[in-house]
C-alpha cells in the first residue's frame, strides 16, 4: 500500500472536496444513533435545522467504525472500501488522531481538522518524492542507514512473539543497521516496542509522533567479554578508530604491557 505524502494529500483532498456529502452522512448517523425519542424531544424544543453545527452540539456519540461503514458504497456512501482503508491509515498515522480501536469515538468535527493537517504537511519538501531521481540525495549517509516499519498487525494471542519478526525484517535490509517505528503520542504501546528505545525529540521538532529505534546488534544477544589474549590484539585496533591518535597509542601500549605481564606470571 503506497501512502507517500502525495497519496495522503490526494486522499485528504478527495474527502474535503466531498465534505457536504460527509456532513450529511454524519448527520444521519448521529440521528440514527440518537434514536427517535431523542430526535422527537429536540424537535419539540426547537426546529431541527439542516446544519451539522447544530447536530454536533447534541450529546450523541458515534463510533468511528459506524461512521466509516456509513461512508462506504455498500451503505450508499461515496467511498470504496479500499479508499476508506487508506483514509483510516492516513488519519491514524499522519492526522494525529488515535484510531487504534474500532470503538474509538468520532471527534465532533468528523476528522476535518485532521484532514486539513494532512493537507498542510510539508515533509515532502525536505526529502523529495520517493520516485524522483533526487530521492534522499541531500541526506547524509548515516541518516539513510535505517528502514521503517509502517504497519505491524499481530493477533493478541501471539503478541509475546512480536520480537521474533525483527530479525527476519533486518534480513530483508542487510545494508541497514537500524529499524524505526513511529506512532502517535496517544497510541498505546505494544509488546513489539518493548525492545525499542524512544528517541528524545529535538527542541525544534514539530513531528507529532513518538520515534522508536532499535539496532540490529541488540537482537543478537549480549556481547561476550573475554580476557585479552595475544591473538586478539589485532582485533582491538578497529575498535579504537573513534579515538584520537594519542589515546589509541596509549590503549595499545597498555594492552601489550598487560600481555607481557600475564606471560611472565604464567
Amino acid at each position: 500500500m503506497n501512502l507517500d505524502i502525495t497519496e495522503r494529500k490526494a486522499i485528504a483532498s478527495e474527502v474535503l472536496e466531498r465534505w457536504a456529502e460527509v456532513q450529511d452522512i454524519l448527520k444521519l448517523t448521529k440521528e440514527a444513533m440518537a434514536g427517535p425519542g431523542e430526535v422527537e424531544t429536540e424537535e419539540k424544543e426547537e426546529k431541527y435545522e439542516e446544519n451539522l453545527g447544530d447536530l454536533l452540539e447534541a450529546d450523541t456519540t458515534v463510533d468511528t467504525v459506524v461512521f466509516f461503514k456509513a461512508l462506504g458504497q455498500e451503505e450508499q456512501g461515496p467511498f470504496t472500501q479500499d479508499f476508506l482503508a487508506k483514509l483510516l491509515i492516513t488519519l491514524h498515522w499522519w492526522g494525529d488522531v488515535d484510531i487504534s480501536s474500532p470503538l474509538a469515538l468520532l471527534p465532533e468535527d468528523g476528522y476535518r481538522e485532521a484532514l486539513e493537517k494532512v493537507m498542510q504537511s510539508e515533509e515532502g519538501l525536505f526529502v523529495s518524492h520517493p520516485n524522483s531521481p533526487s530521492w534522499l540525495a541531500n541526506m547524509p549517509p548515516h541518516s539513510k542507514d535505517v528502514f521503517c516499519v509502517n504497519m505491524f498487525c499481530l493477533d493478541q494471542a501471539f503478541q509475546t512473539q512480536a520480537l521474533d519478526f525483527l530479525l527476519p525484517a533486518f534480513s530483508l535490509f542487510p545494508e541497514k543497521d537500524y529499524c524505526i517505528i513511529t506512532q502517535p503520542h496517544t497510541a498505546p504501546n505494544t509488546p513489539l516496542l518493548n525492545a525499542f528505545t524512544i528517541v528524545p525529540p529535538q527542541p525544534q521538532n514539530t513531528f507529532g509522533h513518538v520515534l522508536y529505534l532499535i539496532h540490529r546488534a541488540s537482537l543478537l544477544g549480549p556481547p561476550k567479554v573475554v580476557s585479552l589474549k595475544p591473538h586478539l590484539l589485532e582485533q582491538v585496533h578497529p575498535l579504537l578508530e573513534v579515538f584520537e591518535e594519542e589515546t589509541r597509542q596509549e590503549i595499545i601500549s597498555q594492552s601489550k604491557l598487560f600481555l607481557q605481564e600475564r606471560k611472565a606470571s604464567e
